[in-house]
Order: structure tokens, then C-alpha cells, then sequence
């Protein structure tokens, strides 16, 4: 049964999703920038997949706008009814 030292170093310290550990001010933040970096890649890849007219967005998902105007259209439908059914009580 083999047992591996918790000392032992690997090469694997530095590795951006591990923790701190021992790294200086400058380890750190390169560490923090690199893993934004990525975050912010992929931030972009899911922003031109999806984006109007995107490859991987439907064609009957609607635009803000769009989906503004039908709320609008809908709460001045709903207040209109709103108004009729209470007259005709």
C-alpha cells in the first residue's frame, strides 16, 4: 500500500481551478485574470450562439422588444376586460 506525502510536490500547485496556496500577490491575481478570461469566453460564445439570429436560437423566441410590446398589448387588453366585467356586475 503506497502513501503519498502531503509535501510532495506534483506541478499541478499552480493550476488555475486549485486553491491559492502558497502563490504571491502576483500569482494570484494572474490566477483571478485567467480564470475571468475564461469565464468571460465563454460569456461571449453563449452571447453569439444565442444572439438574434444566433445558429442555436429558435426562431420563435422573441426579442425584448417584442416581448415588451406584447406585455404592453396584454396589461391594456386585461384592463380593458378588467373595466367590462366589473361595469356589467
Amino acid at each position: 500500500m503506497a502513501h503519498v506525502q502531503a509535501n510532495t510536490r506534483t506541478g499541478w500547485e499552480a493550476w488555475p481551478f486549485s486553491g491559492f496556496g502558497t502563490l504571491g500577490f502576483w500569482g494570484v491575481l494572474t490566477k483571478i485574470l485567467f480564470v475571468g478570461a475564461i469565464f468571460l469566453g465563454i460569456c461571449y460564445l453563449l452571447r453569439y450562439l444565442f444572439k438574434p439570429g444566433g445558429p442555436l436560437r429558435g426562431d420563435d423566441w422573441e426579442t425584448i422588444e417584442e416581448a415588451d410590446a406584447r406585455r404592453r398589448k396584454e396589461s391594456e387588453g386585461s384592463d380593458k376586460s378588467d373595466d367590462n366585467s366589473s361595469g356589467a356586475s
